[in-house]
């Protein structure tokens, strides 16, 4: 036990809290976390690697290119974060029958 827990006036209660915690049921967020994050990502590489064949023959100065190829890439990246943005609130879902949204970011909310 470290010193925050001795500290602690809850202390005794971590262990039920935990165990409660594990048998949570809940839809499993492991894909879309991977796609909200790597999306940008992706979505940069690929249209850096684009961009850079595409302005070979359009910018003949390499450091102007570069710059050009990051800063597209960069925006194409953002705009792609953006869009993952604004498609989270289309990914909750409807309980059936409760009156309540289910949104697995903050759980259940009266409508």
């Amino acid at each position: 036990m470290d010193e925050a827990c001795r500290r602690c006036g809850l202390r005794r209660d971590c262990q039920s809290v935990y165990e409660a915690l594990g048998r949570v049921q809940g839809p499993s967020v492991v894909w879309r976390s991977i796609f909200v994050f790597l999306a940008p990502l992706i979505v940069f590489a690929v249209s850096a690697a684009g961009l850079d064949i595409w302005m070979k023959g359009q910018v003949e100065n390499p450091s102007l290119r570069t710059a050009a190829v990051f800063l597209l890439s960069a925006v194409f990246g953002v705009l792609t974060a953006a869009a993952v943005r604004l498609a989270i609130p289309s990914w909750t879902e409807r309980c059936i029958g409760s009156g309540k949204k289910h949104d697995e970011f903050h759980g259940e909310k009266d409508i």
